[in-house]
């Protein structure tokens, strides 16, 4: 029999379970394999001996004989945490000693086996043994460090011996926000109620508030394939309440966000404290350093979801903005016309107006399908051409008169355009002809997609502005469409609409994007959506792809990890961007000296590095805690690169600042 597994780096653990029903001696090979190569990469061989279920019973009474021995040298434990332990222990050894016979279980499905299922439980009460007794659980609960991007699931993810989580520190930017990650184990034989909440903080003697820090659950969420995964990301209820049922783990989530504090060091204490006639309680300092480096007032990066934030709500319009999102949709005015080319009536831009009041001040607008929009004739009819020219042209003066230059916002004509022997294709190419008949300083945007080939590009030559190709071209044949986007256009922005949402990797691609795009020197990133349809927990319908990144509440949006993570992928473009620019600076300044020589190397060498990592954890996240480990090797990686660029730009802006003070 033959069984396989992906792996995606030395990093990541990996299992592989096989029934073995019959005694005997059975050869085992297990080989590493490089698919790309396809290159063995290494190979052992080695026997493996099945006696039966007897075996088995020594085996697990060895196990459960190594944690009785254990908690027999452990004196740190607390009685609670002790009783639990031990009244699992007498359980499970009752149920081995019940165990059926061999030849019962050998018509049982591997899934159902009272061996493997009790195998599993007795490692697993292992493990928490050894945690507790390493950690020296003297409270009801313990609190470990926990990587927010790995895979959690409360009934698998299992304490890391020596991980007590015993300081938290972050370190910002100004309007910078910041997430991180606690896992609450519960080692009591009952549920808990723990209460979490943080002292105000402190810079000095000055007190300020809590609203640099929200207090978060990760949520386990249903998955298109029926799978779990922990995404949702609601904030703690009105009493910072976590409910921890017994021998299980939660995650908290901590968001910190540096938005209007000044630079330097502030601090504070996170407290967690069970609610029972004995609680135990556990405080935990916080350190949150400020740099002085602020976020760009306006971000560099164009990104863009899809959402149609004109007709939702204030909270949502909110968070749209403070994720980042800067392209925005809004109503195309409405008109008429005849025949003969002439507009009947007066253009309606009472909803138009309306929207671009709104969206205005949080990004470029981008207005779909005008040519939708003009009726009386027939589309691409020659009178149908002559109004809409002039259409476009009172339309473009009637935004001045609202205050929007041309740089503010795009007509987005058809959605998606491929093929160039679509219709599609060919009706873009009319329409983007009108308007620049109309004023060729109007921008067009394109998103071409599937289908596209350079003939279909050529067809569009000098009639778009905003490039944003799908990332199935870029992989295809990017070393020819990003050069002539970027040639024939204003700016070359990507996307892409990844099915299956609620496993795409925090790291291998919600982050990834953004360094991809900084490296491609693309400066647009954009994905299908930011929410899709009406009750965003289930999907839109039963066989829904789950595209949504966020989930709804009462009159409130809820994030996710995955949308988190977003904002930080947005914040990785941004510092690599305020690092290149400080280097322009000193450059034009006539500046040398070993720091700009390093801001350059840092800038030349690290993001392709750390694109290479993240590209190696993999697009999708495998829902398993063997992933974890590489997990955090690639978190280290980003979060090392990052304060390595931090750093970079301090030390430079610190210099030039120097240099203009003293004048050389």
């Amino acid at each position: 029999m033959d069984f396989s597994n992906h792996t995606y780096s030395e990093k990541e653990r990996t299992s592989i379970d096989f029934t073995v029903n019959q005694e005997g001696t059975y050869a085992i090979r297990a080989t590493l394999l490089d698919t790309e190569k396809n290159a063995v990469q290494s190979q052992k061989e080695w026997n493996l001996e099945y006696r039966g279920i007897e075996q088995e019973k020594e085996f697990l009474k060895q196990k459960l004989s190594d944690i009785k021995e254990g908690l027999r040298k452990n004196t740190g434990l607390n009685e609670p945490v002790l009783d639990n332990f031990i009244n699992q222990l007498d359980s499970l050894q009752g149920r081995v000693v019940m165990l059926e016979s061999e030849k019962k279980m050998d018509n049982r499905k591997s899934s159902g086996n009272p061996v493997e299922n009790l195998r599993n439980e007795i490692e697993r009460l292992s493990q928490m043994v050894a945690a507790a007794a390493q950690d020296s659980a003297t409270k009801s609960f313990a609190v470990y460090q926990s990587n927010p991007w790995a895979y959690f699931h409360p009934e698998e993810t299992l304490p890391d011996s020596g991980k007590l989580c015993r300081r938290i520190s972050s370190q910002l930017c100004i309007d910078e926000y910041d997430s991180q990650a606690l896992m609450i184990m519960n080692y009591v034989g009952k549920t808990l109620n723990i209460r979490a909440w943080c002292d105000p903080f402190k810079q000095g003697e000055k007190t300020l508030g809590t609203s640099c820090l929200q207090l978060r659950e990760s949520i386990v969420v249903p998955t298109v394939r029926g799978e779990d995964v922990a995404d949702a990301l609601p904030l703690l209820n009105q009493a910072g309440l976590i409910v921890a049922p017994r021998d299980e783990a939660r995650q908290l989530w901590l968001t910190f966000n540096s938005t209007g504090l000044e630079p330097g060091k502030y601090s504070s204490t996170l407290h967690l404290k069970t609610v029972e006639p004995v609680p135990s309680m556990i405080s935990i300092p916080i350190e949150l350093e400020v740099a002085d480096l602020k976020m760009p007032d306006e971000s560099p990066l164009r990104f863009c979801v899809w959402a149609n934030a004109e007709k939702e709500p204030d909270y949502i319009l909110k968070d749209l903005v403070e994720h980042g999102v800067n392209v925005q949709f809004a109503s195309t005015p409405t008109g008429t016309c005849n025949a003969q080319g002439s507009l009947t009536g007066t253009i309606d831009f009472s909803a138009h107006d309306a929207a671009v009041k709104r969206l205005s001040p949080y990004g470029i607008i981008l207005f779909i399908g005008p040519q939708h929009f003009l009726t009386g004739a027939e589309q691409f009819s020659d009178g149908w051409n002559i109004a809409f020219v002039e259409f476009m042209r009172e339309w473009a003066s009637h935004l001045k008169l609202l205050g929007l230059g041309y740089d503010d916002y795009a007509i987005y004509p058809y959605d998606e355009p491929a093929s160039p022997f679509s219709q599609t294709s060919i009706n873009l190419a009319k329409v983007a002809r009108l308007i620049r008949q109309a004023d060729p300083s109007i921008q067009i945007y394109a998103n071409p997609t599937s289908g596209t080939t350079m003939d279909s590009l050529k067809m569009w030559e000098g009639l778009v502005d905003i490039w944003c190709p799908a990332i199935e071209l870029l992989d295809r044949f990017g070393d020819e469409i990003l050069p002539f986007a970027k040639q024939n256009g204003n700016e070359t922005w990507y996307y892409d609409a990844s099915g299956r949402a609620r496993t795409l990797s925090c790291l291998g691609l919600f982050r990834w994007r953004f360094w991809h795009a900084w490296n491609l020197g693309l400066t647009g990133v954009g994905w299908w959506t930011y929410k899709y349809g009406n009750y965003l927990w289930d999907g839109f319908n039963p066989n829904d792809d789950y595209f949504s990144h966020v989930y709804d509440a009462q009159d409130a949006i809820i994030t996710s990890k995955r949308w988190e993570a977003a904002r930080e992928g947005i914040e990785d473009y941004e510092i690599l961007f305020l690092l290149k620019e400080l280097i322009r600076q000193a450059e034009d300044a006539g500046y040398s000296s070993d720091t700009l020589n390093d801001a350059r190397q840092i800038l030349s060498k690290t993001p392709q590095s750390v694109e290479n990592t993240l590209a190696a954890v993999g697009r999708r996240l495998p829902l398993t805690t063997d992933s974890v480990p590489q997990y955090e090797a690639a978190t280290e990686s980003i979060d090392s690169a990052r304060a390595q660029i931090l750093s970079a730009c301090l030390k430079l802006k610190g210099e030039l600042s120097e240099q203009n003070q003293t004048g050389h």
